[in-house]
């Protein structure tokens, strides 16, 4: 639930980055001799940037963990796991319990 706040979180930050870029863009083309503001343009830019790259880290990170734990949440004894089985064959009848299908 933590990962789930974190993301919101970066997704607020990242909104009200993007109205601040928004300001500051309409006032650097209102005032473009003025090199404070399109610094603080191109640091409100990076940041976004920044944050985008956090924010996509998270969301990936999350799937990661997700995946991690559905494939071997529901592991029994009585058949062999494809992911452990993994550098070995798969049988056909795995491939159609797993509803696999391959196409050449």
């Amino acid at each position: 639930m933590a990962i789930v706040k974190k993301i919101k979180r970066l997704q607020d930050e990242l909104n009200d980055l993007q109205r601040l870029i928004d300001i500051d863009s309409q006032l650097v083309e209102k005032y473009p001799e003025d090199s404070f503001l399109k610094m603080s343009l191109q640091q409100y830019l990076d940041r976004k940037t920044t944050l985008q790259t956090k924010l996509r880290l998270e969301i990936l990170n999350q799937i990661t963990m997700l995946k991690a734990f559905g494939a071997y949440k529901n592991k029994n004894n009585s058949g062999r796991d494809v992911i452990i089985d993994s550098p070995s064959t798969i049988d056909q009848k795995q491939m159609d319990e797993l509803k696999i299908k391959t196409v050449l």
